[in-house]
């Protein structure tokens, strides 16, 4: 047989009445035994507000625009259903479904609630169970089957849509760290508690402690995040083209180029939600641990003082033989409480951060090309990243000046101590394309460009250091594409003077010369500019077990391919023993390169120019979470990001929080792309190291005086 339980008024969170000891049940025992009808009054209190981003970092409900009470599509519910559980945390009956009445709006004791609704539950307990202790909500759900599961499961529980089928956004308990009867430290309130003096023994009981508006809260808040970005203020950005003559000298002219905005959205964003709010631990492998952070433990994570170390998180980071972390602890002092990000508010039935599925990855991507190698050694991947293609001809991409929704998205310590956490948190990507003028004439649309090396430039009067822009040549000649520019190609012939040829008037190696045609063709025959192969990336440094990580439009002189011996005749590389000349070999002689080991000295010697594939771009913008605030954050003012100084929480997408992106200026070169179809990996900022020096010029050692008679 069967047990049925009721459950009065349902509102966004849930409100639980209390009732008349004549309407109490009466029973001693853990478990049912036999028929018995169960009914609770409950009004569903959601938390229907989204979170902006307070300048303080800890919203307030008298603080105008601290709080956004949401449209009328973010607080539709569709579908509401509950699911029970016992002291224990396992399920009690099935998931009952629920009929909702009209909303009502009305003010909340904290000001961060908008609508709730009231209703009768009933739901079937089965005999055996345990009676009814605790319940969670879920409005809109994605899939309500898989939802039965115990407290322990729960939290490991994914989705890969935020709203179900009708498109509305889907809810479950708001969960936050709160001191529950019974325990001396605050725990994540993941279920709603059920006093048993609420637990009624009749339908009408239940529906008058509704009318009396006596009920226990259940707060929700929606699985998406919300982000409006606009952008406004375009500039050129303004350099110069060189280009070297072939009768001696270089020419300088003046290049623009202005960004055209196309598309944005979220990158880096998480592949699932979780249905609701979790607060485990993660492993160091990236496997969601059973046990939840402790509320203390957490707190000393997130609000640690930072320092000038490579985590800035005063953290003791431990990294096993492969550079795998493989244990974090929080070691420095804590914040001054006049410092701390106050990222738990139960006084408002709330947290402000939580574990996306992001935040249980083993490892993160340096560069693009790394997502491909971690997929083929079976690293986990629980964040997407997004093409120039993805976002500029797919519905990932979001017109600018519109709000759209994403995925809960967070990164913790161990993303924040890899090498590029950059790439690990979730950011908005803008990307565009860019119109080029050279000396005042406009280039044709989609023309492609380099950005090598930094030098003086004369912008606006004044002398500004800016990376060259040089375009692409014609085949089989260092001659520009664009009429009256200057080559990629020919500026690296000029710094690449370890290409040497035998001149056997003077009986030695010189330089081949831009100033001449024939040694300018022979070249341009031979070598291309190029992708850096992962063959090369290995052997730079010397140790194939290291790889050298460049960003995905990163181009450099190399060989061509199939070339024949006689190409490579009268060419020599000066390597780091002497001239030698080129192989085909697999392998080299004393005086010889093979391919790999030119490539790689070509390399050095040229450097790294970036390409701009028909002139797409992207800048790529981390979105700050209410962490990045706080009063203890000494970079909150700053117009750049010291990754060595951030913290847990300063950037994230935490599910029912509104984020707002207001570009009022674009004055920087934008990241390039050099292909359309790579996915964009912001890349790994190199380190940079300082140097307190002192010259001492050495005074002139004497020889003594040398007298010679003759």
């Amino acid at each position: 047989m069967k047990k049925n339980l009721l459950y009065g008024s349902m509102a966004f969170g849930l409100l639980f009445a209390s009732c008349s000891s004549e309407d109490l049940v009466v029973d001693d025992t853990t478990n049912t035994q036999g028929d018995q009808d169960y009914y609770v009054t409950m009004r569903i209190s959601g938390d229907m507000t989204g979170t902006r981003a307070a300048s303080s970092g800890n919203p307030d409900e008298g603080t105008t625009g601290d709080f956004d009470p949401g449209t009328a599509d973010e607080n539709k519910v569709s579908t509401a259903y509950f699911v029970f559980y016992d002291q224990s945390g396992n399920v009690v009956g099935d998931v009952v479904p629920v009929d909702l009445p009209t909303p009502e709006t009305a003010p909340s004791p904290s000001g961060t609630v908008d609508v709730y609704y009231k209703s009768t539950v009933k739901i079937s307990v089965r005999k055996g169970e345990s009676k009814p202790t605790q319940v969670i909500c879920y409005l809109n759900p994605v899939v309500p089957g898989g939802l039965n599961r115990s407290l322990s499961e729960i939290q490991t529980v994914s989705r890969e849509n935020f709203r179900n089928g009708d498109r509305n956004f889907s809810m479950s308990n708001s969960v936050y760290y709160a001191t529950v009867p019974g325990q001396s430290a605050p725990t994540p309130q993941i279920a709603v508690v059920i006093p048993e003096a609420q637990l009624y023994s009749s339908e009408t009981a239940a529906k008058e402690a509704a009318d009396r508006d006596e009920c226990v809260s259940i707060y929700v808040e929606r699985y998406a995040s919300k982000i409006k970005f606009e952008a406004t203020g375009i500039e050129p950005y303004k350099s110069a083209n060189r280009i070297f003559s072939s009768t001696g000298g270089m020419e300088e002219k003046p290049v623009e180029l202005t960004f055209v905005p196309l598309k944005w959205t979220l990158n880096a964003v998480a592949n699932e939600n979780y249905v609701i709010k979790s607060f485990r631990q993660e492993s160091t492998d990236g496997m969601i641990l059973p046990e939840n952070y402790s509320y203390d433990g957490l707190n000393k994570i997130i609000n640690v003082g930072a320092n000038a170390s490579k985590t800035g998180l005063n953290l003791d980071i431990t990294q096993d033989a492969q550079g795998n972390i493989t244990s974090i602890t929080p070691t420095g002092n804590p914040l001054a409480s006049n410092e701390e990000w106050k990222w738990n508010n139960p006084d408002y039935h709330r947290s402000y951060w939580g574990m996306s599925p992001a935040y249980f990855t083993a490892a993160y991507p340096e560069v693009s090309s790394d997502l491909a190698d971690m997929a083929a050694e079976g690293k986990t991947i629980n964040q997407t990243y997004w093409s120039y293609n993805d976002v500029t001809t797919s519905e990932v991409g979001k017109n600018v000046g519109t709000t759209h929704y994403f995925k809960e998205t967070t990164v913790g310590a161990k993303a924040l101590a890899s090498t590029n956490p950059a790439a690990a948190v979730g950011s908005v990507i803008y990307v565009g394309k860019y119109e080029i003028s050279l000396n005042g004439t406009a280039l044709e649309e989609g023309t492609g460009f380099y950005a090598y090396g930094n030098g003086q430039v004369s912008v606006d009067g004044q002398q500004v250091d800016r990376p060259f822009i040089y375009f692409e040549n014609k085949p089989g000649s260092v001659e520009s594409t664009v009429n009256g520019g200057g080559s990629m190609l020919q500026r690296f012939f000029v710094q690449c003077i370890n290409i040497v040829k035998y001149d056997d008037v003077a009986g030695e190696y010189v330089p081949f010369s831009y100033t001449n045609p024939a040694d300018m063709e022979k070249l341009a025959n031979v070598f291309q500019i190029d992708t850096i192969s992962k063959d090369v990336k290995q052997k730079y440094d010397g140790d194939n077990a290291t790889i050298l990580k460049i960003q995905a439009n990163a181009r450099t002189l190399q060989l061509k391919s199939n070339l024949n011996p006689s190409d490579l005749e009268g060419i020599f590389i000066l390597s780091d023993n002497g001239y030698k000349s080129i192989t085909s070999n697999a392998t080299s002689g004393n005086d010889e390169l093979t391919y790999l080991e030119a490539n790689v000295a070509l390399m050095r010697m040229a450097g790294l120019a970036y390409y701009y594939t028909s002139g797409h771009a992207y800048f790529n913008i981390p979105v700050k979470h209410l962490g990045w605030y706080r009063a203890g954050n000494t970079q909150k003012d700053s117009p750049s990001i010291n990754w060595n100084l951030v913290r847990v929480g300063d950037f994230g997408v935490v599910r029912n929080h509104s984020y707002s992106i207001v570009v009022d200026k674009v004055i920087g070169l934008a990241s390039g792309i050099g292909n359309d179809n790579t996915p964009i990996v912001p890349p790994v900022t190199p380190d940079d190291f300082y140097m307190s020096y002192r010259v001492n010029i050495l005074k002139w050692a004497v020889v003594p005086t040398q007298n010679v008679s003759l």
